[in-house]
């Protein structure tokens, strides 16, 4: 399984140009990949973009990438002005079976005077080779320790809380029946944690994510 994780920024490169189409030009160059996990994709918020025009973003790379399905979590979905809503997110797309997906939002404890944003774990599980995988695609908080510290706590939950089901072999169905929202889907413990984290290497954020 090859998979890439990527910031990209609304598609904003290192020289400030907002060009879309130039981030999903560089993936193509970076070869054939099974699972993509992109985090900062806009839908409207025409503000970041340089000819002021609005863009949903995950309808996008969705057709850029045919063959794969799209799966997105808003942690921003907030009025756009115009009638409809802007949002700001974590997308994943995968070229591999998807049964399973999960959208957690992620803990913002207040912070006096510091910038934050609301905050997004995208769950996948997708079907490999060597069986199923939970594939989970987030962004912590930038500006604040306390609650980059306090997201990474949630994570650690939710992987302990999928080790415990796992070995229940599953949440025990009211309906089995496969079109029943009580139906008992895969949901290993085995698990990949990807995004953009914001922390240094040697931070306490990077040791309680280890």
């Amino acid at each position: 399984m090859k998979l890439l994780s990527w910031n990209i920024q609304w598609g904003r490169g290192a020289d400030g140009v907002v060009d879309l189409q130039r981030t999903i030009a560089a993936i193509r160059t970076l070869g054939e990949f099974d699972v993509l996990c992109l985090q900062e994709v806009s839908i409207g918020f025409a503000g970041l973009h340089d000819d002021g025009q609005p863009l949903d973003e995950v309808a996008l790379l969705a057709e850029a990438f045919p063959g794969y399905s799209a799966h997105f979590a808003a942690g921003v979905d907030v009025p756009d002005g115009a009638g409809g809503r802007s949002r700001f997110g974590n997308l994943t797309l995968s070229r591999l079976p998807v049964g399973q997906v999960f959208r957690h939002s992620l803990p913002r404890p207040p912070e006096e005077g510091v910038p934050s944003m609301p905050r997004v774990c995208l769950e996948v599980v997708v079907d490999t080779p060597a069986g199923a995988l939970r594939v989970l695609n987030t962004h912590l908080e930038y500006y604040s320790r306390i609650q980059r510290m306090t997201q990474i706590v949630a994570l650690h939950t939710l992987q302990c809380d999928a080790v415990r089901l796992a070995s229940m072999g599953g949440q025990a169905g009211r309906d089995c029946a496969p079109d029943s929202p009580f139906a008992v889907w895969p949901r290993p413990a085995s698990a990949l944690v990807c995004g953009d984290f914001n922390c240094e290497p040697g931070s306490p954020e990077f040791y309680r994510m280890t």
